[in-house]
């Protein structure tokens, strides 16, 4: 594992609080697709709600250490992965709100395609960055979510298990932001040994 610069390690930790934030929204999904009134999804809202504070807790923590660092000079090819990182966030924003927005309203006929949809995308989102950054464990990730939200759809086609479907794709990619946001905090703090 290479060594960082000080700017690369803190728009980690900005992942890190965007993530906080995702965690809860995939979260809200399961009871999309569960119920509101479904003990097991308020069990899993209720952890997940409790693990994105512990998040940020841990995000203040490793911020104030980072901020801490000498201040290190911004190359070329730093800019230039930040370029495709931001254009790639970009696009998964625009494919989310664009998906949404018409599986929404209607336009396909059925908005049971939203959670799934939206799984694809970030799925996607996530083996870009498997490469971008070199890492294994985004693409891993980003295949998984990818898997389940496809069979999710299969299901939606075929008008069996919708609900239960919506809600293990919203579980299963949960799981995965939260595993995500584990090994990234994991990332930083190695990085700071290091330092």
């Amino acid at each position: 594992m290479r060594t960082l610069p000080k700017h690369a390690l803190i728009g980690n930790i900005r992942a890190i609080f965007m993530m906080a934030f995702f965690t809860l929204v995939w979260a809200s999904c399961i009871a999309w697709g569960f119920g509101w009134n479904n003990s097991f999804a308020i069990a899993y809202i209720t952890f997940f709600f409790a693990y994105s504070i512990w998040l940020c807790v841990e995000g203040i923590k490793v911020n104030r250490a980072v901020r801490a660092l000498p201040d290190s000079p911004v190359t070329e090819y730093d800019k230039r992965i930040r370029k495709r990182f931001i254009l790639n966030f970009v696009i998964e924003i625009i494919l989310i709100m664009a998906s949404s927005t018409i599986l929404a309203n209607n336009v396909i006929g059925n908005s049971n395609y939203i959670v799934p949809v939206m799984a694809v995308i970030v799925g996607a989102h996530f083996i870009y960055l498997g490469g971008l950054f070199k890492m294994h464990i985004h693409i891993i990730l980003g295949i998984i979510m990818i898997a389940v939200a496809v069979a999710s759809i299969i299901f939606i086609v075929h008008g069996k298990w919708i609900n239960q479907s919506i809600g293990i794709c919203a579980l299963a990619t949960t799981i995965c932001v939260t595993v995500m946001n584990t090994y990234l905090l994991y990332f930083i703090k190695a990085q700071l040994k290091k330092q």
